[in-house]
């Protein structure tokens, strides 16, 4: 992580801010706070799975370490849903795909019981994949012949509870 922290506190501009965190999403640091920015770039495991099924308990975690007002912007790789088996990646836990109707509604809500706000939700263009410009985007789009689809979520956290 600190090589990775090194990059993005050089690179282009520099984000002498920006902070990489190694821990469960379950249990995330209690030094974590005052976030202002929440990115969630292609997450997988636990967090995949939180964030695209709106776990309550998760998205307050979450937004616990956010101040009021924080944009956050999920993007969301949708190919373990399209993969062989159906979304059969366990990660997944039997969650219907996610497109941008079901997000706003369901999802909608269910992200406004722990605080947040979803604003949009929208199916980004090959350019604003590129944009994205992490590594591992880059080495799912490649290994990912044709079709790559990823579903944008942005809005804004205002804690119920701030640590």
């Amino acid at each position: 992580m600190r090589r990775a922290s090194q990059r993005a506190a050089a690179g282009r501009g520099g984000l002498p801010n920006a902070i990489f965190i190694w821990a469960p999403v379950e249990r995330l640091p209690p030094e974590l706070t005052g976030v202002t920015e929440l990115h969630m770039i292609m997450p997988w495991g636990s967090l995949l799975r939180a964030v695209a099924g709106g776990d309550p308990e998760v998205l307050a975690g979450l937004a616990g370490a956010c101040r009021p007002g924080a944009r956050f912007r999920i993007a969301l790789n949708l190919h373990p849903w399209r993969s062989a088996g159906g979304g059969a990646v366990p990660e997944l836990g039997g969650l219907p795909e996610p497109d941008p109707g079901w997000a706003q509604t369901t999802l909608a809500d269910r992200y406004a019981v722990a605080g947040w706000q979803l604003d949009q939700a929208d199916y980004l263009t090959g350019p604003e994949i590129e944009a994205l410009d992490s590594s591992w985007t880059r080495r799912l789009r490649s290994s990912r012949p044709g079709r790559f689809d990823v579903l944008a979520l942005t809005g804004t956290v205002t804690p119920q509870v701030q640590r």
